[in-house]
């Protein structure tokens, strides 16, 4: 027995290892030619903060964005080991990322070995595969310290969860320890840590129904769902004395619970990953579907008949392969309850690489639930299956750098081409593209970016007025009119809004002036409440470059 034990111990380790050599060989190969890209969102001013020390770029960037207890000290340290270095910035998002994929294949392998062990390594393994090549990661992978803090983040939560897995399998109060330690840096890394004791509830009433673990209901409540809400408890209070508002991004609980759009983001989740939605050639279909997200009623009859097929195909596997069958089912339901903070946020992304980032711990359990899938089927069928879909996502992936490489190329020229307008006192940005050919851009980060790039020029010389969505190089202004203290700015004409209307800038009001959008968000008007200010300057991007109005 004894022997036994040794040589099951020595597979496993031998298997861990493997896994983590492919796992780093496969994502190096993946992302090889990445190392040049820093888009500069979110960077140069997160540098900018950190560049006035710890304490106070801490301070105001807390106050600016959320107060990341443990997720900014983490950047800083980044950033005094790594400066503004793209090859440095990526690749420690890489071996972030594959450091993730690993715990997930480490998850993965223990569900198989606690419910259906005839699944085995290649299951486990191709989980974490479909997760690492995966092109819905590239946003996370390649934006820097955006992307960082999220890995890192997500990092905390991933190691959390193979603990409880280990701590169902033999509680200790060791790892009860290191489980709440793990949950308080991710709960202060990000406010999307508030569903993991959700998480943790599905996992632990899966294992006591089919009796794979000894650890009793009252424990599981007091020692770590208890202790878990005080936590979080905690972080609301701390939000809300700290920064007015209880959420960190939402504000207000109004703000919250006040969206109808819920069901409509998660369709479009289900889309974007179980269809590829993004990838597929669907120009007339995403018209279509945009008249139909229109119509509660079709967004419900949708939902309502998508959640019934997946019901009647867990339900068929559960009577066939029990044990398999809840374990496809909490794995889907651990994806869906991962996306709750997600729903609130930003839903126009289907098209778009941004904001790919929110669904990244999610899909740690969809690419577990495909997987598992997928190998439920018989063996000559399912390594030739899970083979393509892994090729696929390599393929997309590949499409998907390569539009990151291009909004990284056009964002750089547009910051070197910024030096004629260096000379003006006030520096009126039209149409600072937020994003481009639906990838993150600028967003509202040529300030701190000409700081850095042009010998530190002033910062507050430059108004950012409206950010934009560019599709193309062509993709710009129509007109620009000045006319006394109104200025009125016409963009290319859209069935979706040309500017960013909402939650781009905190307020699109300030001391100097009002803009006013039109209904479509293709056009605004700027009402100055005194005279423009004299040595000002208009401009807009088009083309790489900037063009002065007048």
């Amino acid at each position: 027995m004894a022997e036994s034990k040794t040589d099951n111990w020595g597979t496993m380790r031998r298997e861990n290892l493997l896994a983590l050599i492919l796992l780093t060989a496969v994502g190096f190969i993946a992302y090889r030619n990445c190392f040049d890209i820093f888009i500069p969102a979110d960077n140069y001013t997160q540098f900018y903060f950190f560049d006035k020390g710890f304490a106070a770029g801490f301070l105001e960037s807390a106050r600016s964005a959320a107060p990341y207890l443990s997720g900014l000290p983490f950047l800083y340290l980044l950033y005094l080991l790594l400066g503004a270095s793209p090859a440095g910035w990526v690749l420690t998002c890489l071996l972030l990322h594959i450091t993730n994929s690993f715990i997930i294949f480490l998850i993965a392998k223990r569900l198989t070995n606690v419910f259906s062990p005839q699944l085995k390594f290649l299951s486990a393994f191709f989980s974490a595969v479909l997760f690492l090549l995966s092109p819905y990661q590239a946003e996370t992978v390649l934006w820097g310290t955006v992307g960082a803090r999220w890995l890192f983040h997500s990092l905390n939560v991933f190691a959390g969860i193979f603990l409880f897995l280990l701590y169902l399998e033999k509680p200790t109060a060791k790892k009860l320890y290191f489980l709440h330690l793990l949950f308080l840096i991710a709960l202060f890394s990000n406010e999307t840590a508030l569903v993991i004791p959700a998480i943790y509830i599905l996992l632990y009433f899966t294992y006591k129904f089919l009796t794979k673990t000894t650890a009793s209901s009252n424990l599981f409540f007091t020692r770590i769902i208890s202790i878990q809400a005080g936590f979080i408890l905690a972080l609301f209070v701390f939000t809300k004395l700290y920064m007015g508002h209880w959420f960190w991004h939402g504000g207000t609980i109004e703000h919250i619970t006040g969206s109808s759009g819920y069901i409509k983001t998660l369709i479009k989740y289900f889309a974007k990953f179980f269809l590829l939605y993004r990838y597929l050639p669907n120009e007339s279909m995403n018209s279509f579907l945009r008249i139909l997200s229109k119509n509660n009623l079709y967004i419900i009859l949708l939902f309502c008949s998508g959640s019934a097929l997946l019901f009647f195909i867990l339900r068929h596997l559960l009577k066939a392969k029990k044990e398999t069958g809840y374990l496809l089912s909490v794995s889907i339901l651990c994806f869906v309850v991962s996306l709750l903070p997600a729903l609130p946020l930003d839903s126009s992304f289907l098209s778009y690489d941004y904001p790919d980032r929110y669904g990244y711990i999610a899909s740690a359990f969809f690419y577990i639930f495909i997987s598992f899938g997928i190998f439920t089927l018989p063996g000559k069928f399912a390594v030739p299956i899970i083979s393509l879909y892994a090729a696929a996502g390599w393929i997309f992936l590949y499409g998907t750098i390569s539009l990151w490489h291009s909004s990284n190329e056009y964002c750089h020229q547009l910051i070197k081409n910024y030096s004629p307008y260096l000379k003006y006192d006030h520096v009126y940005v039209l149409n600072e593209p937020a994003y481009f050919k639906g990838v993150v851009a600028l967003r509202s980060d040529l300030r701190a970016a000409v700081y850095y790039a042009h010998d530190h020029s002033p910062v507050d010389k430059i108004r950012i007025v409206s950010g934009c969505y560019q599709e193309s190089l062509n993709d710009s202004l129509i007109s620009v009119k000045v006319n006394g203290q109104t200025v009125e700015v016409n963009g290319q004409k859209k069935s979706t809004p040309h500017f960013c209307t909402t939650g781009w800038a905190k307020t699109y009001s300030t001391d100097e002036y009002d803009v006013i959008f039109d209904l479509s968000g293709c056009s605004y008007v700027i009402k100055f409440k005194k005279e423009i200010p004299p040595n000002s300057a208009f401009i807009y991007a088009v083309k790489g470059n900037w063009k002065k109005t007048g």
